[in-house]
């Protein structure tokens, strides 16, 4: 199951619900990374429960209805990633780190810290431009 975060302008979300793709755009694998991985990264974060952060990831409209799916990042969730600093990003990765869900990888192309890294770098580059969000595509 192909999953991967990439950023794209507000004004696109019209082509990826009529079945367009985000092949050419930024964008980083998942790579094992699960929405229960996710979701606790998120609460993490926040300090909001962790069947709310579930919802922090926006379903497009009409793409709820198609696969491959696309997703939207909540706005207040990409702020708050990029305000990370790399002292705090340590301190959650470590709380990460110790999750069930990050425990149970085994991929060799998985490595949580790229990850998170690379996430707080989109979400700077996100949070520079006024009509650019975090997407997710997903194929499951």
């Amino acid at each position: 199951m192909a999953e991967y975060f990439f950023i794209a302008a507000h004004s696109l979300v019209k082509d990826f619900t009529e079945g367009g793709l985000a092949e050419d755009l930024p964008s980083m694998f998942c790579h094992g990374i699960s929405i229960d991985a996710s979701a606790k990264l998120y609460s993490l974060l926040t300090s909001r429960p962790l069947d709310v952060s579930y919802e922090m990831e926006i379903p497009l409209p009409m793409s709820e209805e198609i696969s491959p799916a696309y997703y939207q990042l909540d706005t207040n969730l990409v702020h708050q990633f990029s305000q990370l600093d790399e002292g705090s990003a340590n301190l959650i990765m470590e709380d990460w780190l110790a999750t069930k869900d990050l425990e149970e990888i085994k991929s060799d192309t998985t490595d949580p810290t790229d990850f998170l890294h690379t996430l707080i770098h989109f979400c700077n580059i996100a949070t520079q431009e006024r009509d650019l969000g975090i997407f997710l595509f997903s194929e499951g």
